[in-house]
């Protein structure tokens, strides 16, 4: 094996910042983080929290299908109540 390759992702060879932001690293997330992936998610689809400090794992879910993050949909449902108690 060549050891350019073999080094590629040894962090004592190189910094983490350049491994991770490698496109062997970002890509596929940018590929599981798309807005595809979340559209017939609900309530991630309309909630503000979504990839600001919310990253909710789809992994077992059609992104074809219209799908409920349970957990999710409480808290949002929560979240709203309390609003609207403010106003």
């Amino acid at each position: 094996m060549d050891d350019r390759l073999e080094n590629k992702y040894s962090l004592l060879d190189n910094d983490f910042k350049d491994v991770w932001c490698s496109n062997d690293f970002s890509l596929p997330f940018s590929e599981y983080y798309s807005d595809d992936l979340y559209k017939n998610l609900t309530p991630c689809n309309k909630c503000r929290f979504l990839k600001d400090i919310c990253y909710p794992c789809h992994l077992l879910i059609d992104k074809e299908t219209e799908s409920e993050m349970t957990l999710c949909k409480f808290m949002y449902d929560e979240i709203k109540r309390r609003e609207h108690e403010i106003e």
